[in-house]
């Protein structure tokens, strides 16, 4: 991939500084055993194992990018994390995030200056809020202002709340408040507030794995009361089940991804 194309999908400049340190297209052979099949055809470079010139490239650039300041160092890393580690895909991101080993291992190096793991994630949470917000909205709120309001997750009250902070140059103080005061007028009059439905999900999961492995499994488990003979029905029905937990177990590696930057 030239620099030309590079810059085209990104849409950022800043890439002709660390252009020399980034290797055109991270997309491996379809035969490369460090590679992940996602999308049908495409790969996601360095996700089996650490890539060791990948993971040298990721360093030096990101280093280079983390001497910029602001809201601009946040938008930066995030461009580069997604498009040389997730194929510029979010949703890459979002579902092997906390896979990639070459990714993960950057926090490993002691001469990456960009130590904290929530950096990440609220670089790419802020890029993604900024599309979100009218033009000119998003630029004009410090980082701080962004932490704040990646974390509502209405969309329509973040793009009040945000309009609100820029015309009336709220603090980030003023802003915490603002969101408490929103936070507090949806809970008013319905008595205490429903847990989320990943809580309740989660709750019942435990209950289910905890029947699921109450009682011993052996050979007479499968065997039928009154025939005496294997429970065939039995057998394919489990078989079955457990082909729909295994897909479930990828969707819930997802929210324990979703959720661990809050706890």
């Amino acid at each position: 991939m030239e620099f030309t194309r590079l810059q085209e999908i990104t849409g950022n400049p800043i890439w002709s500084c660390v252009m020399e340190e980034i290797v055109q297209g991270e997309v491996l052979p379809a035969k490369d055993e460090n590679a992940l099949e996602v999308a049908g055809s495409t790969q996601l470079a360095g996700i089996n194992k650490v890539d060791i010139d990948m993971l040298d490239r990721a360093v030096h650039a990101l280093n280079n990018i983390y001497t910029n300041k602001g809201l601009e160092m946040y938008q930066e890393v995030a461009e580069y994390i997604l498009t040389n580690f997730f194929g510029n895909d979010l949703e890459q991101y979002n579902k092997h995030g906390n896979k990639h080993a070459t990714y993960n291992a950057l926090k490993t190096r002691d001469d990456f200056l960009l130590k904290s793991s929530s950096q990440f994630w609220y670089a790419v949470e802020i890029r993604e809020q900024c599309k979100l917000l009218p033009d000119g909205t998003g630029e004009a709120l410090s980082v701080s202002h962004h932490r704040r309001l990646v974390h509502v997750k209405d969309n329509k009250l973040k793009e009040k709340l945000a309009k609100k902070a820029v015309s009336k140059s709220f603090t980030v103080k003023q802003l915490e408040d603002e969101i408490k005061k929103n936070k507090k007028k949806s809970n008013d009059g319905r008595g205490r507030p429903s847990l989320p439905a990943y809580f309740k999900g989660l709750k019942k999961l435990v209950t289910a794995i905890d029947m699921a492995t109450k009682d011993k499994i052996t050979s007479d488990t499968f065997i039928h009361e009154k025939s005496g003979v294997d429970d065939e029905n039995l057998v394919k029905n489990t078989r079955d089940l457990l082909k729909q937990v295994d897909k479930r177990l990828e969707k819930l590696q997802e929210l324990r991804n979703t959720l661990q930057p809050y706890l």
